[in-house]
């Protein structure tokens, strides 16, 4: 359970903008980033490693210590070898599993 001393207040202005914060360099709204990983000419490019080399300073400097990742395929080697250098703690695990049903007879 989230505690006072847990959670981070950011400073927004009266309009819930950040104020006096480190901007990214790129204007990440869903839009610009919408389908970048359907975009097979992004692909194995390291687009990824640039968003992650562009955000985490400012997430930093907004005082965040701990992120939480989307669901991952557990197989896919690529979206797990982005979290290499970091310190990472599996606490969750999603699996989907298939059984046959034999038709009634």
């Amino acid at each position: 359970m989230d505690t006072p001393e847990n959670n981070l207040t950011l400073p927004l202005d009266e309009e819930n903008n950040l104020q006096d914060t480190p901007q990214p360099a790129v204007d990440y709204t869903e839009e610009n980033i919408r389908h970048l990983d359907d975009m097979e000419q992004y692909q194995n490019k390291g687009v990824n490693a640039l968003l992650l080399s562009d955000l985490i300073p400012v997430y930093q400097q907004l005082g965040f210590e701990y992120a939480e990742s989307n669901v991952e395929l557990e197989l896919n080697g690529k979206v797990q070898a982005q979290w290499d250098y970091f310190k990472t703690e599996q606490h969750k695990r999603r699996r989907a599993f298939v059984k046959e049903i034999a038709p009634a007879t």
